[in-house]
């Protein structure tokens, strides 16, 4: 205690008895991830409640969904799988803000997300497939762990403390 208080001082910094959130993220996770993916999902819908969406042209909101809410859960899906039920759910308000809604009431989608999904080259809207852009992420994680040349003296730590088939960090037993 003794040496923290000296450290504290030395460096000008506070002590933090309880760390909530670091870069965004619970810094305790517990076994159910639940927790963590409804926070982005609660940063989405908060996002939304700040735009107008009748202010916006169909190419104004394009832009904000894929500048801003696809960039949210980058940095975390970077490190976790997400649930396929998780990125529907974002996926439906993206729907629902880019074509519009009032309340209960679903106004008519034009596309599937599918096609919205699409490249541009190949006739869609360009944007991104979170599912495929979150195993991405993770593969280039992987990639990087385990080939490039600075990180290969961790590889043994890594092989005992990742699960690659499900792309979860465990200490040893399988997390779900």
């Amino acid at each position: 205690m003794e040496q923290q208080e000296e450290l504290v001082d030395f460096l000008h910094m506070r002590t933090v008895d309880n760390h909530c959130k670091y870069l965004g993220i619970p810094t305790i996770a517990r076994r159910s991830k639940k927790d963590i993916f409804r926070a982005i999902l609660d940063r989405v819908w908060k996002k939304f409640q700040g735009w107008k969406e009748k202010l916006l042209s169909r190419a104004g909101k394009e832009v904000l969904l894929k500048a801003v809410i696809q960039a949210i859960p980058t940095y975390l899906m970077g490190m976790y799988k997400f649930p396929s039920s998780m990125i529907r759910s974002i996926q439906l308000a993206m729907e629902k803000f880019f074509w519009g809604h009032t309340g209960s009431q679903r106004k008519i989608h034009w596309k599937s997300w599918e096609a919205m999904s699409t490249p541009k080259c190949l006739e869609g809207m360009g944007f991104k497939d979170l599912e495929v852009f979150n195993v991405a992420l993770l593969g280039k994680q992987a990639w990087i762990l385990l080939f490039v040349e600075e990180y290969l003296e961790c590889k043994n730590i890594v092989e005992r403390r990742i699960d690659l088939a499900n792309w979860q960090w465990h200490n040893g037993e399988h997390l779900e």
